[in-house]
């Protein structure tokens, strides 16, 4: 079913494609339209706005970043297996959640004894 699917989504997609690029819409097909919107004055007055209002964003953004690389990162030891572990994490994952000692699984409860 989900190859099926797959089939006629893609399928769509380039009758879409297809349809953008050849059939006119009036003097442009579907993509000439966008790519005229997209080279307009008032489009391009519009992305300086969003870049200029977004500076200060991004400007805190890079210097979070900057930060946190320039903070001492834990040494490295070598275990016997080679690779390389941060000093204070565990080698092997840690089990999380309920663990039985008694060898069942936790949460087990006995089957009824009348099936």
């Amino acid at each position: 079913m989900g190859m099926i699917r797959s089939l006629i989504s893609m399928a769509m997609l380039g009758v879409f494609l297809v349809v953008g690029f050849t059939v006119p819409l009036g003097q442009r097909t579907l993509f000439g339209h966008i790519r005229n919107i997209w080279a307009s004055d008032a489009a391009q007055e519009l992305v300086e706005g969003v870049k200029e209002s977004s500076e200060p964003l991004v400007d805190r953004v890079k210097r979070g970043v900057e930060a946190g690389l320039s903070e001492d990162t834990p040494a490295t030891e070598q275990p016997e297996s080679g690779t390389p572990v941060a000093q204070g994490e565990p080698s092997a994952p840690q089990p999380t959640g309920p663990v039985a000692t008694d060898g069942k699984a936790p949460g087990a409860t006995k089957a009824p004894s009348n099936l």
